[in-house]
């Protein structure tokens, strides 16, 4: 970014950004596949904003920080509780 700043081109440039988001359906929750609450999901209403504020869920794997060595109950209850924010 501070590269592109100091382009003397820069001043007359818009610099744009763009993310993808993976989505997929939990498999901690059991539910059928068509339902409107998934389809909301996987076919979200992007808005037409400026601006979008978003975060990702690490699920690490380094050391004793092991996402996939708790128990696939307990790991449901993280993601349940992960999702009412």
């Amino acid at each position: 970014e501070r590269k592109f700043r100091r382009l003397a081109i820069a001043s007359v440039l818009v610099q744009t950004y763009s993310y993808t988001s993976v989505t997929e359906v939990s498999a901690y929750v059991k539910a059928k596949l068509d339902t409107e609450e998934v389809n909301q999901k996987l076919y979200p209403h992007v808005p037409r904003d400026k601006y979008i504020c978003f975060y990702n869920m690490s699920k690490k794997r380094e050391g004793d920080d092991n996402w996939f060595m708790l128990p696939p109950q307990e790991r449901g209850m993280l993601m349940k509780s992960h999702g009412e924010l």
